[in-house]
């Protein structure tokens, strides 16, 4: 092994085990010029699940002020159908008001004009309200298989607000229960009397037992 900290030109080829530049990173390269430059790595990861599972993208966590970044996603399959799904939270001083999306279908679909293969749903709920609120954004596999999900492109600002990427493996329910009760204190001739204001039990059941339950919602 031989140190040249001078520089040194040559016109023939070089052969080495590895050319290193001090002070740098793992995650730099090394350019002909000397100079670095990094290539960011894409989050990605494969589940294998039967039909009617569900895959939780990303996680937007409780926040108090303005600014709404973005993510996509790239689904891929056996097929190679590909599917993009772009998120964009929508922050307000009041918290997260609600989630747009783009949702592709893939470019594989069957005779019958559905979808065959990747996803066929894509959905959020929520916990909380409010500064409080926590929202979750799932999908849901269409068929027993195998899909890879890349992070194909994502936002540079309030990165903070976009978590637990692609961390949760498939499960087969989803179920998301709210209940607000309010109640209010009339006084009416010294006599107090308690008044329900408002009673809401939601509940968001995709599947069980086979059985698809949409959304139900008691007052």
């Amino acid at each position: 092994d031989h140190v040249h900290p001078q520089q040194l030109t040559y016109d023939g080829n070089v052969t080495a085990t590895k050319f290193i530049k001090a002070g740098g990173l793992a995650t730099e390269i090394l350019c002909a010029n000397g100079d670095t430059t990094t290539i960011d790595s894409k989050i990605s990861r494969t589940y294998n699940g039967s039909a009617g599972g569900w895959i939780r993208l990303c996680v937007f966590p409780a926040g108090a002020s303005v600014g709404s970044p973005f993510i996509e996603f790239k689904i891929y399959t056996s097929y190679n159908a590909v599917q993009t799904i772009r998120l964009v939270p929508y922050y307000t001083v009041n918290g997260v008001n609600t989630v747009y999306g783009i949702f592709n279908a893939p470019t594989y679909i069957g005779t019958q004009y559905v979808i065959e293969q990747g996803v066929n749903q894509l959905f959020h709920n929520h916990s909380g309200s409010g500064t409080s609120a926590i929202y979750s954004a799932y999908v849901r596999l269409e068929s027993a298989g195998t899909v890879t999900i890349v992070v194909s492109d994502q936002s540079t600002y309030y990165t903070n607000r976009i978590t637990e990427i692609l961390t949760q493996d498939v499960v087969e329910l989803i179920l998301h229960i709210i209940m607000a009760l309010e109640l209010e204190i009339i006084t009416l001739n010294t006599h107090h009397y308690i008044q329900v204001v408002q009673l809401q039990l939601q509940i968001q059941l995709k599947q069980v037992n086979a059985r698809q339950v949409k959304q139900v919602i008691g007052h």
